[in-house]
């Protein structure tokens, strides 16, 4: 006799609201109590330092170390506008949206641990030190480490070769 397999389609909100949620009583995400999310961002620029011309990546990766998930993770970085922005790469998001030198990640929502990856290719238009600010932010969490929710990654941009 041969068996059949069955085949369940899950909308992705679904999962993600079953990672998300807590098996508590009281009905709320968290139950009765503040959800708790630890958010947190960490990057750096690689190559670096470049010649001006020349192109280096920024790696932004925002993260949720915990206890509870933590919904609508937006991610902004301020690039200078001594850096252009080429192109982003999003891993574990929804995508970014650029504006000048401003670019805003829509991240979704990640459960406990969860990180996801922003690769942002820039290229170098003038000779000095630069610094791209990033920061993170969760909707409806109490994070108990707001210390960690930005950072900043130094590019250096020498003259061109003569």
């Amino acid at each position: 006799m041969r068996s059949r397999r069955l085949l369940i389609i899950v909308p992705a909100a679904l999962v993600a609201a079953c990672l998300l949620a807590p098996a508590a009583a009281g009905g709320g995400r968290c139950g009765d109590q503040t959800c708790r999310a630890d958010v947190s961002v960490s990057g750096h620029a690689e190559p670096q330092p470049i010649r001006r011309g020349e192109t280096s990546e920024l790696k932004v990766t925002p993260k949720n170390d915990g206890p509870d998930g933590a919904l609508a993770i937006d991610l902004q970085v301020d690039v200078p506008h001594q850096l252009k922005i080429l192109k982003t790469r999003v891993h574990g998001g929804f995508g970014c949206d650029v504006q000048g030198t401003f670019v805003q990640c829509d991240m979704g929502d990640f459960a406990s641990q969860q990180l996801g990856v922003v690769r942002i290719k820039v290229r170098g238009k003038k000779k000095g030190t630069y610094v791209s600010k990033a920061k993170v932010y969760a909707s409806d969490v109490d994070d108990p480490n707001g210390g960690n929710n930005q950072v900043g990654m130094t590019i250096g941009v020498k003259g061109r070769k003569g």
